[in-house]
């Protein structure tokens, strides 16, 4: 893909894959997807991938996360107050949606990977380990209305080519080496397409 391709790519918004999935010989590789999967991501740290004293692997949200949502927090309190104060009682509900934004932004959610059951447990239900065929990276431009950054997704792509999304932060060095230590505890490989 030349450079023109990138720059139209960019500018139209369109997300297709920079790799070539043969390069991973394998052919599991080549039916997968190698678009996101969770499009958006953060250009920040969210999540940080924890070890358990039984040896099982957790994906916790980070510092980073909580102190976002707790800003949004923070703001609709600050809302409310500021309405209710000024007698505007019928705007003081739209504090609550900020509240309420930030409560769902700092909602604990994991993914564990249970070491002694060898399943990934997601929020929707258990993946068995033996049903994980890779653990794959892919890169995302994401552009807003002021700010351009890359993120960088951390799947798992189960042997039917279906995937499962874990994270999506901008910490690349951080996403490599949680997907390094996700694929030694599962027993899988890394596809990384950064």
């Amino acid at each position: 893909m030349g450079m023109l391709d990138d720059m139209l790519h960019w500018a139209t918004g369109r997300r297709e894959p920079a790799i070539d999935p043969s390069s991973f010989n394998d052919p599991i590789a080549l039916t997968t997807d190698w678009t996101p999967l969770s499009p958006g991501g953060a250009n920040f740290k969210t999540h940080s991938l924890v070890l358990t004293q039984g040896g099982s692997l957790v994906m916790r949200k980070g510092l980073g996360i909580f102190l976002f949502g707790g800003a949004f927090m923070l703001a609709g309190l600050a809302l409310m107050v500021s309405m209710a104060s000024a007698d505007q009682w019928s705007k003081v509900p739209f504090g609550l949606i900020f509240v309420g934004g930030g409560v769902f932004i700092v909602w604990p959610k994991s993914v564990l990977f249970d070491a002694d059951l060898r399943q990934v447990v997601f929020s929707s239900g258990p993946v068995s380990f033996n049903t994980v065929h890779a653990v794959q990276i892919i890169k995302e431009r994401v552009s807003g209305n002021k700010t351009t950054y890359t993120s960088y997704e951390l799947n798992l792509v189960l042997k039917s080519g279906l995937r499962r999304n874990v994270t999506d932060h901008s910490d690349l060095q951080s996403i490599r080496g949680d997907s390094d230590r996700i694929a030694a505890l599962i027993g899988c490989r890394v596809w990384d397409a950064t």
